[in-house]
């Protein structure tokens, strides 16, 4: 789009309409653009994630096409356009959507989709237990990461006792050990990796004492001193949205 004070606007493309109606459109061929540049792939589900805009059609249908593409890109922008995505507030739509594409830079995740949790605390499966748990929290990069990754290691650690309930024991370190292998692949820096991948590790430590409405003190100063006073916060907002 463009303008000067004699034409007014110049569209070629009827940006502005798809601006009004909060489109995400390629110009002409989607697979010719996204093979010009394979970021334009995430570039379209960050702008989707955090604007609230709408994917087109044939724009999707390539995304989809072309999502291996993204292996040619380097990490550090991957990084970058999926932090952005994870914090917009159209995430849960567009991480559920395009699971597959996510896939691509964090085949980790694979396992989790459409594993169902056969346990009575549990009416989803893992992946979109985790999307919904993510969308509740408030959009700060480490927590909502945390919660991303926060129950990655369930498939792998899952088993069944006598009564046929399933089981995830130790599912929070496993958990954590993944997210570390991930984050470092991407490139990120030290203070960030630690912070998550601490907050993945003590997701599930208790806070609360049997029925109580309130978390007992004992148990969150000692969780504190191992975790410093400036993650507690966002581990008890964490365990809100995982419950």
């Amino acid at each position: 789009i463009a303008f000067d004070f004699s034409d007014g606007f110049c569209d070629l493309v009827n940006g502005i309409d798809d601006i009004k109606n909060q489109t995400i459109r390629c110009i002409g061929d989607a697979e010719t653009r996204f093979n010009e540049d394979a970021l334009r792939i995430l570039r379209a589900l960050r702008f989707s994630s955090v604007l609230g805009f709408t994917i087109e059609e044939n724009t999707k249908s390539a995304i989809h096409k072309c999502k291996d593409l993204l292996n040619n890109i380097s990490a550090e922008r991957i990084r970058e356009e999926f932090v952005k995505l994870v914090c917009g507030k159209n995430a849960y739509s567009v991480l559920e959507e395009f699971s597959d594409v996510i896939s691509v830079f964090i085949p980790e995740i694979k396992p989790c989709i459409n594993f169902k949790q056969e346990n009575r605390h549990h009416c989803f499966d893992v992946y979109t237990h985790t999307l919904k748990a993510l969308a509740k929290s408030s959009p700060d990069t480490k927590t909502r990461l945390a919660l991303f990754f926060h129950d990655i290691a369930k498939p792998l650690v899952a088993h069944f006792d006598e009564k046929g309930e399933q089981h995830y024991y130790g599912h929070p370190k496993k958990s954590a050990e993944i997210t570390e292998k991930i984050l470092t692949r991407l490139r990120f820096d030290n203070n960030t990796k630690n912070s998550i991948v601490t907050l993945v590790a003590f997701h599930d430590s208790p806070i609360m004492v049997n029925n109580s409405v309130s978390p007992d003190k004992k148990r969150l100063k000692k969780i504190m001193s191992q975790i410093g006073k400036e993650l507690i916060f966002p581990l008890i907002e964490i365990k809100y949205c995982d419950n």
